[in-house]
């Protein structure tokens, strides 16, 4: 939960500059920095929710 709120607190500032940037200056660098964005902002939710997905049942609730 901490990655994923560390990712959009990094990841969201990085993508609106990416888009700034495509606006201003279109180029690969431009997507390159827009695209690193985006994969730090939803890297660690998808990475959590793969993980909450496969991971087997466990813990205090188990076959209720």
């Amino acid at each position: 939960m901490i990655a994923v709120a560390v990712g959009v607190i990094i990841g969201l500032p990085i993508v609106l500059f990416g888009f700034m940037r495509l606006d201003e200056r279109p180029g690969w660098l431009s997507w390159t920095i827009l695209l690193a964005g985006l994969a730090i902002t939803f890297g660690p939710a998808t990475s959590a929710a793969i993980t909450h997905y496969v991971e087997p049942v466990s813990g205090r609730y188990d076959g209720r």
